[in-house]
């Protein structure tokens, strides 16, 4: 179970993670907005990972929403 729950998180953080990593690369702008990017897993990483996750189901629910209307012959959106 406590491997359920490591998984979760990795892939929860997982957009952060991805950020800091971009961040990192780029030596000059870490330093200039001075942060720190060993993990991405902090309050910060958390509330930017729930906002792409967000994002993504939410564009992930338009399109499955418009695909299935024109199945059904529903107008959709116009």
């Amino acid at each position: 179970m406590s491997d359920l729950l490591e998984w979760l998180q990795f892939l929860y953080y997982l957009p952060a993670r991805f950020a800091t990593l971009a961040i990192d690369r780029s030596s000059t702008l870490s330093k200039f907005l001075d942060l720190n990017c060993d993990t991405g897993m902090h309050w910060g990483g958390a509330i930017f990972s729930g906002v792409v996750w967000l994002l993504i189901f939410g564009l992930i629910s338009m399109v499955w929403g418009d695909s299935s209307a024109r199945k059904r012959g529903g107008a959709g959106r116009s």
